[in-house]
């Protein structure tokens, strides 16, 4: 402001002087000519007292129009003789009171007719005029200043109100996008409160709309590429507090990468039956059915307390961690719930249903319908990012993650929808545990410790085309979980399920398979297998297992040890 004040200052004056200057000048000639008029007047030939007359005549004349014109005279000679000289001339002093002129006057020499002059006739040819500038600067300075201040004010005002818009139109823009930053950076999973308008299409900085809107987009593209694995990585690489080595994907991105922790949780695979026949039949327009069945899954699990993890074609990986404030038989139920609510869902789906009753689908496979099977299991298992500095994943490492893809690919031996582990079955609340039988203990490829597991024998939710269940208790994250399970009761009833865990404990014959008494177990699966209704897949599962793995007289075989191997993956 200081500096501002300064330059108006120093503009004003130069103004100032530039302005008297430039009037005084144009004032030069209109002087000479007067001297010359004065010049023909001394040149007359009129003598005596009447050429005094007519000389004090012209000079009165030039002093008046140089009164008129607002630049009075206070001083004319000429040749050294002084014509006019006002009374205050002698107390001038200040060099910016009087401005003064030289010019010369020709033919001064040849004036009169043989007449003759006091003057020398060399220094006549020289004339000085001295104006009083006092009024005149005045008035240029008091324009000059009002002219200044003028621009000065429309100055600061522009600059006010520009910065005005450029603070609404490009500082809080900016400050939305760094706050934005810092609030992924601190929880890359939490919702982005930003929301995009049809007003900000007419903004009139449309560039900043477009970037603030940009990096809201790749803030949701992290979350849903990396999503809950990656969520430690991504608030590392935007952490403005990080050093180089941390909080940049340069030359150090392996020290990033190279970090890793262990978690527990229960880890789900889904996969889309029959995918490579339905791939070949509906070409490009299978995408539909995958991501419709992508998006029934990954909300049922969403609102169940879980997150995605990996999309891999027709098989997607989902996890659950006990969260603060979440106990594990809470997220064991939950999960459970999230693999129960997205195959009714998928059935019901009316996309998916469209897709799956099209005629050249029909036609190839008869009666066919979009079924999904699950694993679930619970373990430890490390999260990472795994990749290299041009591709990455966040996903899991373990051979838990593994056993819940096994117990999926198992889903069509037994004939269910769902498998579940004993690890995760027992840490089911108890009522859900009763809701759960044991289908068979079996050793899976690249583990040497049994493991039974579970099945949940899904209920029909219509009958006939209409819905026995409401569709909200189904899908409402509101819904308790109590309240579920009662809802949805297991399809088989409590008399079939003991028959089946009767032959369960002839087939199995104890932890070591000791008491196995195989042909008691086949009979009463036989039972169990020619009642009317729907086919049950565990039932005929062990009932063909045992046709061929046992003895002429129908018992275990010697080696038999209470599970089977199941190495078909």
């Amino acid at each position: 402001r200081v500096i501002l004040v300064f330059i108006v200052i120093a503009v004003v004056h130069l103004l100032d002087i530039w302005g008297v200057q430039d009037v005084v000048t144009a004032h030069r000639h209109s002087i000479v000519q007067q001297m010359h008029l004065l010049q023909r007047t001394i040149g007359s030939g009129v003598g005596g007292a009447g050429r005094e007359v007519l000389i004090q005549s012209a000079i009165d004349a030039v002093i008046k129009g140089s009164k008129d014109g607002g630049y009075p005279i206070c001083l004319l000679s000429v040749g050294g003789q002084v014509l006019y000289a006002h009374e205050k001339e002698g107390r001038r002093k200040a060099p910016n009171e009087t401005r003064e002129i030289t010019f010369r006057l020709k033919d001064w020499s040849s004036s009169g007719s043989g007449g003759s002059s006091d003057m020398d006739e060399d220094a006549m040819h020289v004339g000085i005029v001295r104006f009083d500038i006092r009024k005149a600067a005045v008035e240029a300075y008091v324009c000059n200043l009002a002219i200044v201040l003028g621009v000065v004010l429309v100055l600061v005002g522009g600059t006010g109100v520009m910065s005005e818009f450029v603070f609404r139109d490009v500082g809080l823009p900016l400050q939305r996008m760094v706050a934005l930053v810092r609030a992924f950076a601190v929880d890359p999973l939490k919702p982005l409160a930003h929301r995009e308008s049809e007003s900000s299409l007419l903004h009139p900085l449309r560039e900043t709309v477009v970037l603030e809107n940009s990096i809201v987009r790749l803030s949701r593209l992290l979350q849903l590429g990396f999503g809950e694995a990656g969520a430690a990585m991504v608030g590392r690489s935007l952490n403005e507090t990080s050093d180089a080595t941390q909080g940049a994907l340069g030359e150090d991105f392996g020290k990033i990468l190279n970090v890793g922790r262990v978690v527990h949780a229960f880890f789900g695979f889904c996969d889309i039956c029959y995918f490579t026949d339905l791939t070949e039949i509906l070409q490009a327009d299978v995408v539909r059915v995958v991501n419709t069945v992508a998006k029934v899954v990954h909300r049922s699990v969403k609102d169940n307390y879980g997150a995605p993890n990996k999309n891999m074609g027709d098989t997607f990986l989902v996890v659950w961690m006990c969260k603060a404030g979440l106990g594990v038989r809470t997220v064991a139920d939950a999960s459970l719930r999230s693999f129960i609510r997205a195959v009714l869902e998928v059935s019901s789906n009316k996309e998916i249903r469209k897709m799956s009753g099209r005629s050249d689908v029909q036609t190839r496979m008869p009666g066919f319908k979009v079924q999904l099977g699950f694993g679930l299991h619970y373990g430890w298992a490390i999260e990472c990012a795994i990749g290299s500095d041009l591709k990455i994943d966040a996903s899991y490492l373990s051979p838990n993650v593994n056993l819940a893809s096994r117990l999926q690919f198992a889903t069509k031996q037994y004939g269910v929808e769902i498998l579940i582990s004993g690890q995760t079955h027992s840490l089911f609340s108890p009522s859900v545990q009763a809701m759960c039988r044991l289908v068979d203990r079996v050793t899976l490829k690249g583990t040497m410790q049994p493991m039974n597991i579970y099945t949940y024998d899904l209920p029909a939710t219509t009958v006939d085309g209409i819905s026995v269940i409401d569709d909200h208790i189904i899908s409402s994250p509101e819904t308790s979980h109590q309240l579920f399970f009662n809802a949805l009761q297991p399809a088989t009833s409590d008399r079939f399920r003991q028959q089946f865990n009767t032959a369960m404990e002839h087939y199995l014959g104890g932890q070591d398979g000791s008491h196995a008494d195989w042909p008691k177990a086949a009979a009463i699966l036989s039972i169990l297998c020619s009642k009317s209704g729907p086919r049950d897949g565990p039932s005929q599962a062990i009932r063909s297992y045992i046709k061929r793995r046992a003895r002429p007289d129908g018992n275990a075989p010697s080696n038999w040890k209470g599970y089977r191997a199941l190495d078909s993956k």
